[in-house]
């Protein structure tokens, strides 16, 4: 005969759980120029999960992405590239990757004044072919502009200046020029057969003057009302 045992009825049990933000890549999609002798190489940012993700691309005949998440183009075409965490794979993160044929060029939001002496950071956009229409290129750093001002003794173009994602408006890349004397200009930007051209100013360096006979005669009324005040 077996043996009875009684019990309370309640099972218990415990398991450690940890509660984390959903994956998130950013930007949530991405569009680069088509550059047949160049890469264009981009950070993806991503957040939430464990913080340690797997990477991988879709179709890695259109683009690349490393271990650290930054892609590299090849050729055109439509891929997705995924992130993933590592401790729960099922914790991810898809973005939309084209490389395209430029379409046109033009001048994003950007400064179009400088001072005498300082550069000016023209925002540049190219935008590529896609099935609905033009789209912004996410990043053409890449991409072999030829800057040209129609009065260098005005607005002299910075051939060693590295292009840049603008900080400021809106662009893909950027050219720089150096504000030289006072007046305004021309400057175009080519790339293949697209051109774009932009009117810029240069403006003298401003400078504060004080009028040394007004500043005394303030003092010496101040010094006139305070001594009725203190008599």
């Amino acid at each position: 005969a077996g043996k009875e045992r009684r019990t309370t009825g309640k099972v218990t049990g415990e398991q450690s759980v940890q509660i984390v933000d959903p994956v998130k890549i950013a930007p949530s999609q991405v569009a680069f120029p088509y550059l047949p002798r160049r890469k264009t190489s981009f950070p993806l940012k991503v957040s939430g999960g464990s913080g340690l993700y797997d990477w991988s691309v879709a179709d890695s005949t259109i683009c690349g992405v490393d271990s650290n998440g930054v892609l590299s183009s090849s050729s055109p075409g439509n891929t997705f590239v995924t992130a993933a965490d590592k401790r729960n794979p099922a914790h991810k993160d898809a973005i939309k990757v084209s490389v395209m044929d430029v379409l046109s060029l033009t001048f994003g939001e950007t400064r179009k004044e400088a001072e005498v002496g300082s550069d000016l950071v023209l925002n540049v956009l190219l935008t590529g072919a896609g099935p609905e229409g033009s789209v912004p290129l996410t990043d053409c750093r890449a991409a072999d502009f030829t800057v040209k001002s129609s009065d260098d003794s005005i607005f002299k173009p910075v051939t060693d200046a590295a292009p840049t994602l603008p900080l400021v408006g809106t662009g893909c890349s950027t050219v720089t020029l150096r504000a030289v004397s006072s007046g305004d200009a021309k400057v175009t930007v080519t790339f293949a057969s697209h051109e774009a051209t932009i009117e810029v100013s240069a403006y003298p360096e401003l400078k504060v003057s004080f009028d040394i006979f007004n500043l005394c005669f303030i003092y010496y009324l101040i010094l006139y009302q305070l001594s009725f005040l203190l008599c």
